[in-house]
């Protein structure tokens, strides 16, 4: 868990996995803030929003000896999926309504897992024999013809910012979210998810010619 300070003093609160996820994402943003005075505190656990006479005054957070860190600021902003939030203050301080509207949300959360592929170089294309230059998003599809469905998909951010990855690398990423429905989990054990995962990284040896050569590391995700 971090906290993020910015130089006016608000604290930003924000999830491991989300920003380990979207760390490519997150680093400009990162080197922005300390550029500006910010300070980023890796490692803490929010435990409270704390409020006083009606008004936000800052958080509480503890670190993994359970030491306590308060950080004062008249704002707060968290990123924790909104119904979480109410372990940090209490549901009472909201309007009836959006802790209602909160509650529906839960229903409609989902895992995500991915796998993530440094590379030495870009992939050749099979079809073409060219090396790989799209720098969108490619969907996957699972299924025979005309019952395909939607089963996540991959692309090549640093085909979009060579901050991606290092000079030279480059960065593969397939990653797909799974609904929860309603349920209370996914559905979907780790050996069913990365069994999924193992179809799609089959599928991107087949697309590729030279896939394996060009992979210098590769790693499981697992939201």
């Amino acid at each position: 868990m971090q906290f993020f300070q910015s130089p006016k003093g608000l604290p930003h609160i924000a999830d491991d996995a989300a920003v380990g996820g979207m760390q490519g994402l997150m680093e400009p943003w990162a080197r922005a803030i300390r550029a500006r005075g910010g300070e980023i505190g890796l490692g803490w656990k929010p435990v409270e929003i704390v409020v006083e006479h009606g008004r936000v005054w800052g958080a509480v957070a503890v670190d993994r000896a359970n030491l306590v860190r308060e950080v004062r600021a008249p704002v707060v902003i968290s990123t924790y999926p909104v119904w979480e939030n109410f372990e940090l203050i209490d549901a009472r301080r909201f309007p009836a309504d959006f802790v209602a509207a909160a509650e529906r949300l839960r229903e409609f959360r989902a895992d995500l897992i991915g796998w993530h592929a440094g590379l030495r170089r870009l992939p050749v294309v099979r079809a073409t024999g060219k090396p790989d230059d799209h720098p969108g998003w490619n969907r996957f599809l699972l299924g025979s013809e005309g019952a395909r469905r939607y089963a996540g998909g991959y692309h090549i951010p640093s085909l979009t910012s060579r901050r991606a990855a290092p000079e030279g690398r480059h960065l593969l990423s397939w990653v797909m979210a799974r609904f929860f429905d309603g349920g209370t989990t996914s559905g979907q054990p780790w050996t069913a998810a990365r069994a999924h995962l193992d179809v799609a990284v089959d599928y991107l040896r087949r697309y590729y010619a030279d896939l394996d050569d060009c992979i210098e590391w590769s790693a499981y995700q697992y939201v």
